[in-house]
């Protein structure tokens, strides 16, 4: 499969002419310093004067879904309980790479890796960090579709899944180990051949609420925001449930004390974190990001194929 599309200058030549895409659009912003932060999967990050990013869509089939993502953050600043990314700059009249962008305060915070969440040992910070988290879920699974844009994606559905699993089986099993295909197929098959797990009362959700995504303090030991909605949805609940639950059980119980979880929504959170490596190694093998497909696959193939 050919790689999408994508811009591709080195990080010097990338920067200034991020920053002139910023200067034609936003003349009277005043920029003092710029950093190009990490790439993300799908956008590069450019810091502005240390409290601004601006993200830009590195891909053209990716910039559709920028547009909605920030259309959905502008929706919903009033209805969630903590800082979300709030596009207050946007590039008009464009969609070609390179020039599509959006502008936003930087959050303030670190990310709550897993490693950090494990070395706290107040159990009462532990219990505020999934209760913040918990609530902020019920705040977000609870905004009425009323309130959002015409063109915010449904997602979750079953044919995605079979999609996904078709995918799976023609760029991935050749490199997977004869167990780990099995593995895979069970996990697919027992799923895609069970309509009761496929049924949920679709909300939106963010899609990725993993630790990458969730800001916290690390003096007050509290969150402080939620960022990248890139993957944002009117989907299945479950599938956020399964991203706070790479945190472990300690976390994923905590939660459950602030949010509703029921046993049909754990089978569904349980299904899709067992995609999670699969759909990194797909993201890798499609977009030519050997990192991403390498540390997708870890699990699945022999270490020196990996």
């Amino acid at each position: 499969m050919e790689p999408f599309r994508r811009f591709e200058e080195d990080t010097l030549d990338k920067t200034g002419h991020y920053l002139a895409q910023i200067d034609r659009f936003y003349p009277n912003f005043h920029i003092e310093s710029a950093r190009l932060s990490l790439s993300g999967q799908y956008n590069d990050i450019l810091i502005v004067n240390k409290t601004w990013i601006f993200r830009f869509p590195k891909y053209e089939e990716s910039i559709q879904t920028f547009e909605v993502e920030m259309a959905v953050l502008q929706a919903i600043q009033q209805h969630v309980s903590l800082r979300i990314p709030n596009p207050q700059m946007h590039s008009q009249g464009t969609s070609r790479v390179g020039e599509v962008f959006s502008g936003y305060q930087l959050i303030s915070g670190e990310p709550l890796w897993r490693d950090r969440y494990n070395a706290i040992r107040s159990e009462d910070a532990r219990d505020g960090l999934a209760g913040q988290a918990a609530r902020f879920l019920r705040r977000l699974h609870s905004i009425p579709s009323t309130i959002l844009p015409a063109e915010t994606p449904a997602g979750d559905k079953p044919g995605e899944w079979q999609r996904m699993y078709a995918d799976i089986q023609h760029l991935l099993f050749p490199s997977m180990q004869a167990d780990a295909r099995q593995q895979v197929a069970a996990h697919f098959e027992t799923f895609l051949e069970t309509t009761s797990l496929q049924q949920f009362e679709p909300c939106l959700r963010h899609g990725d609420f993993g630790p990458s995504n969730i800001l916290y303090d690390p003096i007050e030991l509290r969150i402080t925001g939620i960022i990248d909605f890139a993957s944002v949805a009117l989907g299945d609940p479950a599938v956020d449930i399964a991203s706070a639950s790479t945190y472990g059980e300690d976390f994923l119980e905590r939660l459950k004390a602030y949010y509703p979880l029921t046993e049909a929504m754990q089978a569904r959170a349980d299904f899709y974190r067992g995609t999670f490596a699969l759909q990194d190694a797909l993201h890798g093998i499609k977009n030519g990001d050997q990192e991403a497909f390498e540390s997708g696959m870890a699990a699945y193939v022999h270490p020196k194929q990996a």
